[in-house]
């Protein structure tokens, strides 16, 4: 027991020599774009007797040890609370001539000055910048599971971090800021999405975009994967037959992944290669198939059980064709034109009977009005002619009542 206490003691002691010194915490090199901004992770210790002078006058800077010429001011650097021991700073518009190994100086206006030459700090400013980290690298899913996708970028500048976008957009993502061991950032996307068939197949893409403060265009990276969807084949709808006389053709589309297997069957059995029978596949991509069976003579068989079967290792699924409701509806297409025509023939008639009944209505209304007319005016002139009798007949009568008036009688005077 005692044996414990001393080595507790001894190590107590060790440590606050080890923090009682000059000492400055760095990464060792800083990767940052060109035009862009940069923040250096920065903390220092200090001897306690310097405490009391580590206050509001102290200033950073940094220099190429041994000279005490302050470097990278045209950068405009921010440095963070020193009295918190705190250097971390960050540097504007990084440009390659920028690229050279940097010590860290603290300069007080009082008896604490001291450049710090434990550790120092170098850029690497460059237009290269490595590309998004993309986790996993690989998908493979199975239709129907949850799927997690991690996008990770270097974050070299906490006041400007890059933009992460995903292509296509879909589902719910998530984004934070992460340190590394050295302190140095890096930002994570997180795209979470539920796989489906249409998933099968699609370039799935993270990228990042920089901020540049130069004017120049901004540096965008890209990393991208395939997604690989496992899922049970199916059948399109399309899948159909064509009938003729002396010959069926039956398309059977299939999907799915792994690749589907078809197989035929007439009347429950499988259908095998012949004369009268061949049977034809072909893949049209990695997961889709169209499979082709010709049947010469179909009216020798009874086709109502044709089935085309599709399988994987995920399941089966099959269809089956009614070529007799083919052939029905064939015929249905060939009446339905004789059909259209005898209607439009009917149609075209009824217009031109009620055209000519239109016609004689319009025309013996046209004659009633001028035999109306001829009457009115034969009338008119009866009525003429029957004037100057009317008017004789009065002429007679008065002279017959003059002539049987008696005679004046005249008297004469002296």
């Amino acid at each position: 027991m005692p044996g414990t206490l001393i080595l507790l003691l001894i190590t107590s002691v060790l440590q606050a020599n080890d923090c009682n010194k000059f000492e400055v915490n760095l990464p060792q090199t800083v990767q940052v774009k060109k035009g862009s901004c940069v923040t250096v992770p920065c903390s220092f210790d200090i001897r306690s007797e310097y405490n009391g002078n580590l206050n509001d006058t102290c200033e950073a800077r940094w220099v190429f040890n041994p000279s005490l010429t302050p470097q990278l001011t045209e950068t405009n650097p921010v440095t963070g609370i020193l009295t918190r021991k705190n250097c971390t700073t960050t540097f504007n518009d990084m440009q390659p001539h920028h690229n050279k190994a940097y010590n860290f100086r603290l300069e007080c206006k009082n008896d604490l000055k001291y450049t710090f030459t434990n550790k120092k700090v170098i850029f690497k400013v460059t237009d290269d910048f490595p590309s998004p980290t993309l986790t996993p690298s690989t998908l493979t899913v199975k239709e129907g599971e949850s799927v997690s996708l991690t996008c990770s970028a270097p974050a070299p500048c906490l006041p400007h971090t890059p933009t992460l976008t995903w292509t296509p957009s879909m589902g719910d993502i998530h984004e934070t800021i992460q340190e590394n061991q050295d302190k140095t950032k890096f930002k994570t996307s997180v795209l979470n999405f539920t796989a489906s068939q249409h998933h099968h197949g699609q370039k799935i893409s993270c990228t990042a975009a920089y901020k540049k403060q130069d004017g120049s265009p901004d540096g965008s990276f890209t990393t991208s994967l395939m997604s690989d969807v496992l899922y049970i084949s199916q059948i399109f709808h399309s899948s159909n037959c064509i009938k003729t006389s002396n010959q069926l053709n039956c398309s059977c589309e299939t999907v799915g992944n792994p690749l589907p297997t078809t197989h035929w069957y007439l009347n429950g059995q499988p259908v095998d290669q012949s004369s009268q029978v061949v049977v034809t596949n072909e893949p049209l991509n990695g997961s889709h198939l169209r499979s082709i069976i010709t049947l010469n003579e179909p009216q020798d068989r009874d086709l109502s059980t044709l089935l085309c079967f599709s399988s994987n290792s995920f399941g089966p699924t099959s269809k089956q064709f009614g070529v007799g409701c083919i052939e029905s509806s064939r015929e249905n297409l060939i009446r339905m034109p004789v059909f259209i025509a005898t209607v439009g023939a009917f149609l075209f008639l009824v217009c031109v009977l009620l055209s000519i009944v239109g016609f004689q209505s319009t025309h013996l209304k046209h004659k009633r009005i001028t035999v109306d007319t001829d009457a009115v005016a034969v009338s008119q002139q009866k009525n003429e002619e029957q004037n100057p009798n009317e008017d004789a007949i009065y002429a007679n009568s008065e002279e017959f009542r003059w002539s049987r008036s008696p005679a004046p009688t005249f008297t004469w005077s002296r």
